[in-house]
């Protein structure tokens, strides 16, 4: 480590927000309410993917330009966040 650096927690840099997921009633696929990403399946190179999944109850929220991280198998992949979403439980936002 570089001289005058010092280790930190990541919560102590950031805010770190694990996903929940909307009950499923809440669910569609016709564009209405807030785009909703379960896991890393819409995950690309850098960016997340369009939306295949939306909800109309909102539990946890990333903001344009956040980091999405999965937090299930495989652990540690990640992606920018394209705009503000809703995320699952299979996903973390930084």
């Amino acid at each position: 480590m570089k001289e005058g650096w010092s280790y930190k927690k990541l919560g102590e840099v950031c805010e770190v927000i694990s996903g929940q997921s909307p009950e499923g009633k809440f669910y569609n696929t016709e564009g209405q309410g807030t785009p909703f990403y379960q896991g890393k399946k819409e995950f690309s190179s850098k960016y997340i993917g369009n939306p295949t999944t939306w909800t109309t109850v909102e539990t946890k929220i990333a903001e344009k330009d956040d980091l999405l991280m999965s937090v299930r198998a495989p652990v540690g992949d990640i992606n920018f966040a394209t705009q503000r979403l809703c995320i699952g439980r299979g996903l973390a936002a930084i």
